[in-house]
């Protein structure tokens, strides 16, 4: 539960809660608004399972030089795959990459394996928690650094558009790759 100032009820979110309440009993009655009322209070008092650490800080700069580079490169793997798929050759360089992010919260881990997910040719297949590890399906690899190298550039952009200032202090102030690349695994082999 939540500790320190008293609880009040958010006055906009009650009246939403309440009215939503009021639409599924379909009546108004005083004992419709007072339950609805009850509802309305009990479910604010109930902590966020969705942010045990805390909200994800917003930069409005920051965060659109990240959808500026994620259009960018929305472009770019769409000319890629397009590319790939008009060409006449019979071998496509693909693999499953093993990232290591550079510990990030869960929160920004999710921001950035869905960026990934968003770009035509690459899908994150698996993540890991501890430590932070995206297995991402690439369409076109030309090398396994190159790969990593953009994801990390990716992570890069959504920490400083959405991470928090100890997040940020981690970064290296010259951006250079923190993590060192781990050898090759034996999906990366097999790929």
């Amino acid at each position: 539960m939540r500790t320190g100032r008293p609880f009040v009820p958010h006055p906009m979110r009650t009246a939403w809660l309440v009215a939503l309440w009021l639409a599924l009993w379909g009546t108004v009655t005083p004992a419709n608004v007072a339950g609805g009322l009850l509802v309305a209070v009990l479910v604010q008092r109930l902590p966020d399972p969705y942010h045990p650490e805390g909200r994800v800080a917003f930069r409005p700069w920051p965060a659109l030089r990240f959808l500026g580079y994620m259009a960018v490169k929305l472009v770019e793997a769409s000319f890629v795959v397009a590319r790939e798929v008009v060409s006449r050759r019979d071998r496509i360089n693909t693999g499953v990459v093993e990232v290591p992010l550079r510990g990030a919260s869960d929160q920004l881990v999710t921001i950035v394996a869905n960026a990934i997910g968003l770009l035509p040719g690459s899908i994150t297949v698996e993540v890991e928690r501890d430590p932070p590890t995206l297995f991402v399906h690439a369409l076109h690899v030309e090398s396994v650094d190159a790969v990593r190298d953009e994801i990390h550039e990716l992570e890069e952009r959504a920490i400083r558009a959405f991470g928090t200032p100890e997040a940020i202090a981690g970064l290296a102030p010259d951006d250079a790759l923190v993590v060192p690349p781990p050898p090759p695994t034996s999906r990366e082999r097999d790929a």
